[in-house]
């Protein structure tokens, strides 16, 4: 409950975070990552080593922006069904 009122939220969004039936913005996970204290890294279970070596590829350009923007226009169903595609293209 805390953190909702943090966030400004209703405890059902956290909730729904908390549960994967719904992804908060970008914008929210650094937010979030504030009102608890911790890195987004920290938030996704990056220890310091890892977000060091992931720097590089973190590196904001035009074109992860746009992905992002239209991930974020998804309906949270559309959204982890990006999330599978994308991850079964990495791995």
């Amino acid at each position: 409950m805390e953190l909702a009122n943090a966030l400004g939220l209703q405890q059902y969004n956290i909730t729904n975070y908390e549960r994967g039936t719904r992804l908060p913005s970008a914008d929210k996970i650094l937010e979030i990552a504030k009102a608890l204290g911790v890195t987004v890294a920290n938030i996704y279970g990056q220890d310091k080593a890892e977000e060091d070596e992931q720097a590089p590829r973190t590196a904001h350009n035009a074109r992860t922006k746009q992905i992002q923007k239209l991930f974020e226009d998804l309906k949270p169903n559309d959204q982890r069904t990006v999330l599978k595609l994308a991850q079964s293209l990495v791995h």
